[in-house]
């Protein structure tokens, strides 16, 4: 399966569990995980010590024990061959097919190991993504049958013999297709273990190193720089820190430095057997007699997955959705009361036509009887023999013009009227016939 290598998407897809098995000198280690999402949970690992020297059926047992007790007898499991008893070669390829290649390693396979023609060996390669080297995994063929016959014995099923470093490279990327390069680690060294360095790396000259030294680590970490064509590093990390950090583990689990360190191949090859859907590591077992994990396994798991999509993507067009729903039972609602709503409009402009009018009939009644009490007042102010010529009386003022004996005293007279003040005489007076002839203006109190 090709790799896929958006983070996002990559890491959506991280659900599955596993199992990884580390074959040592004397002993084995188990170690069970669970990859999701949100991390790698620890869930299980277990020592079976003198594996060489006990009956396969008796260790077996104990291992089968171990894996039912954790509900990890379906579940793929990968064990890893001891690393003198395999080879790593890189091969450099370009410009050949996948079925071309495959026929270009198989020819030059006689020339990739050391033993004789007459020894069968076993062999499993992968091309890596935008480069023209292959990795070359090879053994004999009586050492993978020689562990083929125990585990048989032993009862347990695998998917696969591989080695270290090829599970180092799948399980450093299930979360991230393209970590930094260059890369360079040291196998137990954490841990102060005996028995040869055996390093590990990645660069642009070697996409994958694997080696073994007998000798010290400084000499040996100097000849793996050397062969990846890069700088000598500052300092070297074991491998356990290359792989994804172990997210929750069991209260009585060790998570110490040196138990990761020793925990690290076991915990590599149980992560590759975990996310086999992003690739399988290099596999020295024979097709037939692999054993991957149960279909049955992923049907509550994308079962969830799907019920997730649906929920999301529910959730995603929710508020449009309802917002939707909303301007619908708006547009019902005006359509509902648009008629209600065009007959009290129509009804507050009959109101108010209607009150308009009546102001108008009260204000010509009240003006009518106004003017009525101004002409009275008019009357009164000029008694006979006065007499008045011409009255104009309009919304705020009186004009009076006419003829009196004493013109003179009509604005005080007028301004001590509660109808009228401010009176004026708009022209000078003239003595006629009968009397001084004048011409007033007064202005009419508020209201009057």
């Amino acid at each position: 399966m090709a790799a896929l290598s958006h983070p996002l998407l990559r890491r959506a897809l991280c659900f599955g569990s596993g199992t990884g098995i580390e074959l040592g000198a004397r002993d084995m280690r188990a170690v069970v995980v669970r990859v999701r999402p949100a991390g790698v949970s620890l869930i299980a690992e277990t020592v079976i010590e003198s594996i060489r020297e006990r009956p396969a059926a008796d260790w077996g047992g104990e291992l089968q024990k171990f894996l039912a007790a954790h509900e990890a007898l379906p579940l793929a499991a990968i064990a890893l061959l001891p690393r003198e008893e395999v080879l790593l070669r890189l091969v450099s390829l370009p410009g050949l097919s996948d079925e071309d290649t495959a026929a270009a390693v198989r020819l030059q396979a006689d020339t990739l190991h050391p033993w004789g023609d007459d020894e069968g060996f076993a062999i499993d390669f992968q091309r890596f993504a935008g480069s023209p080297f292959c990795a070359v995994a090879l053994a004999r063929q009586e050492t993978i049958d020689t562990y083929t016959a125990m585990f048989t014995e032993a009862g347990v099923k695998l998917a696969g013999f591989s080695l270290l470093a090829n599970v180092v490279y799948q399980a450093s990327r299930i979360y991230s297709a393209k970590p930094a390069l260059p890369r360079l680690a040291l196998s137990g060294y954490a841990a102060g273990l005996d028995g040869g360095v055996e390093v590990y790396g990645e660069s642009e000259a070697k996409p994958l190193f694997s080696a073994k030294f007998d000798t010290a680590a400084d000499r040996a970490i100097a000849l793996s720089a050397a062969e990846m064509r890069i700088d000598l590093p500052e300092e070297v990390p074991d491998i356990f820190h290359l792989l994804p950090v172990t997210g929750t583990a069991p209260d009585q689990a060790d998570l110490s430095d040196q138990a990761r360190s020793m925990r690290a191949p076991a915990y590599a090859a149980a992560l590759a057997a975990a996310a086999l859907h992003f690739g399988e590591p290099l596999n020295l077992l024979p097709a037939e007699l692999r054993r991957g994990t149960s279909k049955a396994l992923y049907v509550p798991t994308l079962a969830l997955c799907v019920i997730l999509a649906v929920a999301l993507i529910a959730m995603a067009f929710e508020g449009r959705i309802l917002e939707r729903r909303h301007v619908d039972r708006l547009k019902a609602e005006i359509t509902r009361l648009e008629p209600v709503a065009k007959r009290l409009d129509a009804a507050d402009r009959e109101t108010a036509e209607m009150a308009s009018r009546i102001q108008l009939v009260d204000s010509f009644r009240k003006r009518s009887q106004a003017d009525l009490d101004a002409l009275k007042e008019v009357n009164r102010l000029l008694p006979p023999p006065a007499f008045v010529q011409q009255l104009v009386i309009d919304g705020g003022t009186v004009s009076v013009a006419g003829e009196a004996d004493q013109a003179e005293g009509l604005l005080k007279k007028f301004d001590e009227s509660p109808l009228f003040h401010e009176t004026e005489f708009t022209m000078p007076l003239n003595r006629g016939q009968s009397g001084e002839s004048f011409r007033l203006r007064t202005r009419r109190e508020a209201g009057r």
